[in-house]
């Protein structure tokens, strides 16, 4: 008897127990991997990119090569007054569950970017499933071809620049890539400024079949402060802003030209910036101090150019290339060397005082000074006659 009502017990403890009654299964579920979001004529316009399960991992069959590319992408659309509303229509002609935790990659088009912020991170963060870890880009592009954008040999589509930008970022730092977290964070700052990368599909690298397919690529940065757009700087003319506004600079490559004849090709490696602000009067004098190493790959010279002709030479280069960028900064009201966040840090009084003013405070920032410190630490094989 002891033995029966001990089995009754167990088995009225397993009926209550939960199962997997209602599991579903991954096949069965649309996972949402970057979204893109414009605005225009008064309404918002919601991408959302799905990527077909048999293409994420490359196989040798040839059904998941053909699914590979821009066959494996599918991409929704839908529209509204707000940006819920722009959801929801996703959901009408979805067949499946959608779900958004998998969201790598968040892109927004420079309307957005120029006063719908707000909206439309108050919208997509609200929901439990969104996180703060996907890569933030900002576009001039059509959505639709840069959520469609391809990838090379038939690879993942999840092995774009758009997904995994590090890699490229850490063989070449041109364009710094940022998560969402930095990007919430500055614009809720009173005085940063976050540079977001500008993504497109346009590529005039690769081809082929004779044809050029769209890839993506970053080819600038959009300059956010203060929750707005302050502009756009093409990759071309990001110069100093690279070495003083980065976070981190892996391998960054410069030619220099000598002031006789010839070039060498600097692989700048991980600069450290410092920087200094003094108020004299109503200006605010800034003097920028970088220690930097770097090595020699290219030499386009005569040996009659010494070791330490190409170092000074180096070091003129940086200094132009800060200088450029603290111009350009000051021509377009863009904040492109972080100084309101500098000031505010360790001088808030500063800050505050000039704020509470109500007259623009870029403007009185003056470039004072610029050290640099630059060590060759190896030039491969090639020798130099030392001064």
């Amino acid at each position: 008897m002891i033995n029966l009502a001990k089995a009754a017990v167990i088995a009225g403890m397993l009926l209550v127990l939960p199962g997997c009654w209602d599991m579903r299964e991954a096949q069965n579920t649309n996972f949402i991997t970057a979204i893109g979001v414009d605005y225009a004529q008064d309404h918002y316009v919601v991408y959302a990119q799905l990527i077909d399960f048999t293409s994420i991992a490359k196989r040798e069959s040839g059904d998941a090569q053909s699914k590979s590319g821009s066959k494996a992408i599918w991409v929704g659309k839908g529209e509204g007054k707000s940006m819920m509303a722009a959801l929801n229509h996703i959901y009408d002609s979805s067949q499946q569950q959608t779900v958004w935790t998998h969201v790598k990659a968040v892109i927004l088009s420079e309307s957005v970017m120029k006063s719908k912020m707000d909206e439309v991170f108050s919208s997509i963060l609200r929901s439990r499933e969104m996180r703060y870890t996907p890569w933030i880009y900002g576009t001039r592009d059509s959505m639709e071809d840069l959520l469609s954008s391809m990838t090379l040999l038939n690879l993942s589509a999840q092995t774009t620049v758009m997904f995994e930008p590090t890699s490229i970022y850490r063989q070449s730092s041109d364009v710094e890539p940022i998560h969402l977290q930095r990007l919430m964070n500055g614009i809720r700052e009173p005085a940063s400024t976050v540079l977001v990368p500008s993504i497109t599909s346009q590529n005039r690298i690769w081809t082929n079949a004779g044809k050029q397919p769209p890839l993506s690529r970053t080819d600038g940065l959009f300059v956010v402060s203060k929750n707005t757009l302050q502009g756009y700087v093409p990759e071309s003319k990001i110069r100093g802003t690279r070495f003083v506004k980065f976070y981190r600079v892996f391998r960054y490559p410069m030619t220099v030209n000598l002031p006789d004849s010839g070039n060498v090709l600097l692989l700048i490696r991980n600069p450290r910036t410092s920087m200094d602000i003094n108020p004299e009067g109503e200006e605010l004098q800034v003097t920028i101090n970088l220690i930097t190493r770097a090595n020699m790959i290219e030499k386009n010279t005569d040996e009659t150019v010494s070791f330490q002709d190409i170092t000074e030479a180096g070091i003129q280069k940086i200094k132009d290339e800060i200088k450029a960028s603290f111009e350009q900064g000051q021509r377009e009201n863009m904040d492109l060397l972080g100084l309101e966040e500098e000031l505010y840090r360790k001088q808030n009084a500063v800050w505050k005082a000039a704020h509470d003013s109500g007259e623009p405070l870029l403007p009185r920032f003056k470039l004072k000074e610029v050290q640099v410190k630059l060590e060759i630490n190896h030039a491969n094989t090639y020798t130099f006659r030392q001064k």
